[in-house]
């Protein structure tokens, strides 16, 4: 059995009952069920219905009070050879059939009702009328939006004149439309010659149109439509995107390549590009065996499936790593579950993106691969719980961006150790558990801190809290330490007898026991030489000059 229906219809005036006769052409009986809804109302409400019980090879009609201005016919119940015939007419239910007469702009045969259908993921399309030349030139345009969804819809209207060339848009207007509801759009007088057109129409969202005599500002119940310029759901046709059906036609990789590559598809290529050509023909001979058998519905679902295709690549300069995850191959679909697999997968040079999750450590993780960078993304959270220096930097040219990093309990260790030239730390997060009385007897935990003679280190902005220091700079080291915010320690930076650089770093609530500490021995000449300027330079530090 199926269920069919008119999709949203506007009135005439002139409607005052609606005939619905069904025939049932098979050799058993079969109830119909027919629901009249009043399309005003938000959701949807059944304004009337009825049950037919249909003798085989029999017809049987029934007549129904004047529908409201906007409503819906659903027919329920409907099997093979059974048909359902609709329509309007300007007489009172009571009048006998053969009395009055039926209105062109509201009668619905069989061919123009639509299947209703379980569909579990919806496309999306476009439609149109096609071109339309207007016999009577009308005061406006009505359209009519029904969204029988679950979910909320957002579907534009679009009003060409086809006079020009090409075509130019006259009227637009988007509507928003709620689960099981129903909004239309009055424009005014369209051209002569014109086309309407419905974009990100999903399945189950409907359309009607239609002009009338009356001009805009004319309200709906004293409309006159003008039944050679009406379009029920049935009447409009999809707008085929060619570039998709490029992408549905290709059959071999370099014809799938000209497809998703065409600019007018409007894919988002920027992983794509980065991937080698041997990668991205393994990508694209994905998209080829995955099609499905009625090809792509839609370009976001080209887009899905692209980006399904380049999670699967292993590339040795982007190997992902999530905790928790076990028998990863280092590929974003199939991540590595600690970081240690990730540096020892990864080319050097190359990135070891860190997603969500909490990486428990307890034995020293070595950085040791020039040039790679330990990255972020989702918020991932490394927790101390054992008393080692839990990251190492040993090779130069490191970059550790946007990790959270914290322990279970205090201990007198660094975070993060730094051995190797040339390395940043840069939108870091570093705090340690609370500790109680003063910061004099904190245990001695630190963010960062500098080996002897390191060169060129980069800490920007980090944050830096609830730790007995922010960073320890140990002898000779240079680089620059700009706009970092550290609070709740003894010593915010303590300068050893080093050469780094400060500028805009912030002090947070809680307030450090000192901001920067310059420590004996520590050059009184630059970058250290005037106070009052570096106090000013990093939103007035409180410095303590023990030199």
């Amino acid at each position: 059995m199926a269920t069919f229906t008119t999709g949203p219809v506007v009135t005439d005036r002139a409607v005052l009952s609606l005939v619905v006769q069904i025939q049932n052409d098979t050799n058993s009986t079969v109830p119909v069920t027919i629901n009249i809804y009043d399309l005003s109302t938000c959701p949807k409400t059944v304004h009337n219905t009825t049950t037919l019980n249909v003798e085989n090879n029999s017809s049987e009609f029934t007549i129904f009070p004047r529908p409201p201005i906007r409503f819906e016919v659903e027919i329920v119940g409907l099997v093979d050879n059974m048909f359902a015939w609709i329509g309007g007419r300007n007489v009172t239910p009571i009048t006998a059939l053969n009395i009055g007469s039926f209105l062109v702009q509201n009668i619905f045969s069989n061919q123009d009702l639509v299947e209703v259908e379980e569909i579990p993921s919806p496309g999306i399309s476009t439609l149109t009328t096609g071109p339309v030349v207007v016999s009577t030139r009308p005061g406006s345009t009505i359209v009519e939006v029904l969204n029988n969804t679950t979910s909320g819809q957002v579907v534009t209207v679009n009003i060409y004149d086809l006079a020009t060339t090409p075509k130019t848009l006259q009227h637009t207007a988007t509507l928003n439309i709620a689960p099981n509801c129903s909004v239309n759009q009055i424009f005014p007088q369209p051209p002569t010659r014109y086309e309407v057109e419905f974009v990100n129409m999903a399945d189950g969202v409907l359309a009607w149109t239609a002009n009338r005599s009356q001009v805009q500002s004319v309200a709906l119940k004293d409309s006159g439509f003008i039944p050679q310029n009406e379009f029920r759901h049935a009447q409009l046709s999809q707008v085929l995107n060619l570039e998709l059906a490029a992408v549905n036609a290709a059959q071999d990789i370099t014809e799938m390549r000209a497809a998703i590559e065409d600019p007018l598809l409007g894919l988002d290529l920027t992983a794509y590009n980065a991937l080698t050509v041997l990668q991205q023909d393994e990508v694209l001979q994905g998209l080829l065996d995955n099609r499905p058998a009625s090809g792509y519905p839609t370009v976001s679902s080209v887009q899905d499936a692209l980006n399904n295709e380049i999670n699967q690549i292993v590339d040795p300069n982007n190997i992902y790593v999530m905790a928790g995850s076990v028998g990863g191959d280092g590929s974003r679909a199939n991540p590595f579950g600690t970081i240690p697999q990730g540096i020892a997968a990864v080319n050097v040079g190359g990135t070891v993106h860190i997603l969500e999750g909490t990486y428990p450590i307890t034995a020293q993780i070595n950085v040791n691969k020039s040039g790679i960078t330990l990255l972020g993304e989702s918020d991932p959270l490394l927790l101390l719980q054992a008393n080692v220096i839990p990251l190492l930097v040993s090779a130069s040219d490191v970059t550790i961006d946007g990790l959270t990093i914290t322990s279970d309990v205090p201990y007198a260790k660094e975070f993060i150790q730094v051995g190797g030239a040339n390395v940043s730390l840069v939108n870091n997060t570093i705090y340690g558990p609370p500790q109680p009385g003063p910061m004099s007897g904190w245990i001695v935990n630190r963010a960062v801190v500098s080996q002897n003679n390191i060169s060129n280190i980069l800490l920007e902005n980090n944050t830096f809290y609830s730790l007995r220091t922010g960073m320890y700079i140990n002898p000779n080291t240079t680089g620059q330490i700009n706009n970092n915010v550290v609070y709740n320690t003894k010593g915010g930076f303590l300068v050893d007898r080093a050469f780094t650089t400060f500028d805009g770093n912030s002090w947070g609530v809680p307030p450090n026991e000192f901001d920067i500490v310059l420590l004996a021995g520590t050059t009184m000449g630059p970058p250290y030489d005037d106070i009052p300027a570096l106090q000013a330079a990093n939103n007035n530090a409180t410095i303590s000059d023990q030199r």
